[in-house]
């Protein structure tokens, strides 16, 4: 066998185990011994599996429960617009980015490792250098990490003392994207009037295209890139609208990944420029997932963008139940966000809190977008608004902890505001400088993106 056959059945593999995994979340009957047939098949035979797994029907009760095709109900008493102060409105979403870009770097020196993801792991490694529970952002401890997680820390900039700047990552590039495709589709060309046309999956994936380094993506996310070009350039999908027939086999080719936390993290650019409309906010949120995810992967990105976009104006118990009126209601997201929110209601320890989510959602893996969602939604609630206590209990929750640091601070910092934050701890070590390390985006002032950002929002009301 080749080298390069070899790492491509390997690779396939690897695929193909994932994909049972995710068919066996969903309820697939009769998925049997697939797994161990993979695990011992040589390149030929991987192929033939492949085949097989794709010829299996979908259970009927997921196709009722978790329609591939989600089609998002108009809301029955729908809000009036939302019209705060200049200085309301200037405060919130500085108060979002804030929160994101403080939660984000928070998580980031122990994000996406297989130790850390674990939370009995992650407190260990913290309970060993004196930081449980978290109160600032994480020390730069190369000893212990190499102890614990087996290397040292990858992320320098981002921990306590080393802080000068905001970290790229890829929480935060995708939430300018949004941003910058929300600006493309304003018309000012005629006097007086500025028109808004909805960014369709398209749209949006042309703007990935032409931005997007090697590096700046993960599974789903690089799965549909990477098919795109074996799929597209051939036929000129690159260069000209791709059907929505090309678009489903850009998304579901080889992508075992479809349900994970990918689509979620992308949710903020579209809240922030629907601030107060989590109705609008979704509408464009679903274009974006379904470039890259399906079902609970598509309805966590719904889900997040419009609960950010409610909790710029609504309660945070408001905000959340017109998130969950957006998705199917007896999808699996769904049904574990209403039974977290009703067990924070009884106010349990945050022990208690990490054994429901353990035994709810341990099956998943560390980057599924249901694991990670329940993680943000007990932190939102059992911080009770405040937002140190949000982002650092989001953090030591393990799994997807920059993912889910970001998220948490985006919801309560868009709720509370700048000026109702701590700056001095969790903003001022950034220098008001943050790097996105993308194409057409480097560094930048934390400042001047919330102004734009603002701007762009009146805009678009």
């Amino acid at each position: 066998m080749s080298l390069g056959r070899h790492y491509a059945a390997e690779h396939l593999r690897t695929l193909l185990l994932d994909e049972v995994q995710l068919k066996d979340e969903q309820g697939f009957p009769s998925l049997g011994d697939f797994a161990a047939r993979i695990k011992a098949a040589d390149f030929t035979e991987l192929h033939v599996i492949e085949s097989e797994l794709e010829a299996l029907s979908e259970p009927e009760s997921l196709k009722t429960t978790e329609p591939l095709h989600w089609e998002i109900p108009t809301p029955k008493d729908f809000w009036q617009d939302w019209k705060p102060s200049p200085d309301v409105l200037e405060d919130r979403i500085r108060g979002a980015w804030y929160g994101r870009i403080a939660g984000c770097i928070l998580g980031k020196p122990v994000e996406c490792h297989e130790f850390f993801a674990r939370p009995q792991s992650l407190r260990a490694f913290l309970e060993a250098t004196d930081q449980w529970p978290l109160t600032d952002f994480i020390k730069l401890c190369d000893p212990e990490m190499e102890r614990y997680a087996g290397h040292r820390c990858h992320f320098k900039p981002s921990t306590k003392g080393n802080v000068q700047y905001a970290q790229s990552d890829d929480d935060l590039r995708y939430t300018l994207a949004g941003l910058r495709i929300q600006a493309s589709r304003i018309d000012k060309s005629k006097p007086g009037i500025v028109s808004y046309s909805v960014p369709t999956s398209q749209d949006i994936f042309k703007y990935w295209t032409a931005h997007w380094l090697p590096n700046h993506t993960f599974t789903a996310e690089q799965a549909t890139i990477s098919n795109s070009y074996a799929f597209g350039r051939p036929h000129g999908w690159l260069y000209d609208d791709a059907s929505e027939e090309q678009m489903l086999a850009m998304r579901q080719w080889r992508n075992p990944y479809r349900e994970w936390i990918g689509a979620a993290i992308r949710a903020d650019g579209w809240a922030f420029s629907h601030a107060g409309n989590p109705y609008q906010a979704a509408i464009v949120a679903q274009q974006d997932a379904r470039l890259t995810h399906e079902r609970n992967g598509e309805y966590s990105e719904i889900f997040f963008a419009s609960w950010i976009a409610g909790a710029f104006r609504f309660t945070l118990e408001e905000s959340f139940e017109i998130a969950l009126s957006l998705i199917p209601s007896e999808c699996r997201l769904a049904v574990l966000a209403r039974e977290l929110h009703t067990f924070c209601a009884t106010q349990p320890s945050f022990d208690e809190f990490l054994d429901l989510v353990a035994a709810r959602t341990g099956h998943y893996n560390g980057v599924h977008a249901i694991n990670n969602a329940a993680v943000c939604i007990g932190s939102i609630f059992l911080s009770k608004g405040d937002f140190e206590k949000g982002i650092t209990m989001a953090v030591m929750c393990g799994l997807d902890t920059d993912c889910n640091g970001a998220t948490v601070g985006s919801v309560l910092g868009a709720h509370i505001g700048a000026a109702a934050m701590p700056t001095e701890k969790w903003v001022k070590p950034f220098n008001d400088t943050i790097d996105f390390e993308y194409v057409g985006e480097e560094r930048q002032s934390i400042d001047a993106l919330a102004d734009w950002t603002t701007q762009l929002w009146l805009d678009l009301n």
